[in-house]
């Protein structure tokens, strides 16, 4: 499991609420939300979905700017039926604390995955759940591997949480996105490009990948993951690295 650093005023709320939020979530009516048009959440969720059709399951849950926690529900799903619906403990849990949740559901027999939501500047934002087709117990690790991915892939399109719930919003294409795809044209000989660039107000610690390319993947896993510690003292030095790297 994979574990990212605390984002310290949303655990501390979520823990005082505690149970009393979790029991209101029960309670709450969904009505509202199974009326929503299609937010900017339920977009990002098409995306994906469309990226990754193997996806059984995949939602976002979150609550609105100005709401209490206790509105936290299903806000995007793959299957709209879903949406409105109340969050169960694992996804209040997963808004809270920072820990990747992977189980076999042996009920529906796929392989879900719980997971902190991230904004651009890596705050969370909601929860987003993910399933494939369970396989075997040996893939279950390179099905980890590709959630993780397809859920650091969508930070770089998350200003904040507000935007989840705007109307007629569509993803903004990174200007990196598009040097990468000009590079790239340019010099056929290239396989490999990757920016690691901070967020806005981020110190360089932070940065991780906002585009690339790879011309080995089929789906690229680059784009949000951290910086690797080869890459990083190229963006505090400018020293130039060069180095043969073999194919796992």
């Amino acid at each position: 499991m994979q574990e990212t650093l605390p984002a310290f005023s949303a655990s501390k709320r979520c823990v005082a609420l505690g149970t009393l939020i979790l029991m209101s979530l029960a309670f709450a009516t969904a009505g509202a939300w199974a009326a929503l048009p299609d937010i900017y959440a339920q977009v990002l969720i098409d995306r994906i979905v469309a990226q990754h059709p193997e996806l059984e399951q995949a939602a976002i849950y979150g609550y609105p700017p100005g709401a209490p926690v206790s509105a936290f529900r299903t806000i995007a799903a793959r299957n709209r039926g879903q949406i409105g619906e109340p969050a169960d403990a694992a996804a209040f849990a997963a808004l809270c604390f920072p820990k990747d949740v992977f189980h076999h559901d042996e009920a529906s027999d796929r392989y879900v995955a719980v997971l902190q939501l991230l904004n651009v500047r890596e705050l969370p934002v909601g929860t987003l759940v993910l399933a494939y087709k369970y396989r075997s117990n040996a893939e279950e690790e390179t099905q980890q591997k590709a959630m993780l991915a397809i859920r650091d892939g969508l930070k770089i399109y998350i200003p904040d949480r507000a935007a989840l719930f705007a109307s007629g919003r569509k993803p903004r294409e990174v200007f990196g996105q598009q040097l990468v795809d000009e590079v790239m044209a340019a010099y056929p000989q290239l396989v490999r490009i990757s920016f690691h660039v901070q967020p806005p107000g981020a110190p360089v610690e932070n940065s991780y990948v906002v585009a690339g390319k790879d011309l080995t993947y089929v789906h690229l896993p680059m784009i949000g993951s951290p910086t690797g510690p080869e890459d990083y003292p190229r963006l505090t030095s400018g020293t130039p690295l060069f180095f043969f790297f073999k194919k796992q």
